[in-house]
């Protein structure tokens, strides 16, 4: 028998990776939040708010000083908005979504299934082939090996999106917040309508 090359070495390794059998009641929406928010000192609540989201098992992709984006655990979300309400002077809006991820899950896996099936047959036809028809053989495979890494990889980040909700926050201070008219404090120029103030003036 010819002796296992690497790409025969990478094939066994990705046959015995076996994925963990679905479970009952396995997450399978992808959940987001956009939010906007009002506070006193917006980097203090984006420090506060990615603080809370590595304590709750999750982590946070950015924070500046108007924004921030965190990963959540979904059984969390609802926590999330609550400490929201809580440190925010107001919500100007939260938007939760979601969108069902089980048609392309079940791609993936049904993918992973012929690949891994496939790399079997051809690493049964080793034993009995000659030096060139194993080259070609092996290239197959390495070939094969690459797709299922590809595929498990993509499986995982649908796992992560799964069991992770995605919430990007924007917070606005309370000085962020100027009315759209703010009045003088000369009085008789709150009775002026500006435009025709404005248009007066070039007439002359």
């Amino acid at each position: 028998m010819r002796q296992a090359g690497l790409p025969v070495a990478l094939a066994v390794l990705a046959l015995a990776a076996r994925p963990l059998e679905a479970q009952s009641g396995q997450p399978t929406l992808r959940v987001q939040v956009r939010a906007q928010v009002v506070v006193v000192d917006p980097e203090a609540a984006a420090r506060d708010l990615s603080s809370w989201a590595e304590q709750a098992g999750g982590h946070f992709l950015l924070w500046s000083r108007d924004r921030v984006i965190l990963r959540v655990p979904v059984a969390r979300v609802e926590e999330m908005r609550v400490r929201l309400l809580e440190r925010a002077e107001a919500v100007l809006a939260y938007t939760p979504s979601a969108s069902d991820l089980r048609e392309e899950m079940s791609r993936v896996e049904s993918a992973i299934t012929s690949r891994e099936e496939s790399l079997r047959l051809v690493l049964s036809y080793l034993d009995e082939a000659d030096v060139t028809a194993t080259l070609s053989l092996e290239r197959e495979i390495a070939s094969l090996v690459q797709a299922l890494e590809q595929l498990k990889g993509a499986r995982t980040r649908l796992a992560w999106d799964a069991a992770y909700a995605r919430a990007e926050i924007q917070l606005r201070s309370q000085g962020q917040t100027i009315p759209q008219r703010r009045p003088s404090t000369f009085a008789w120029i709150n009775t002026v309508d500006l435009y025709r103030f404005v248009e007066g003036s070039h007439e002359r």
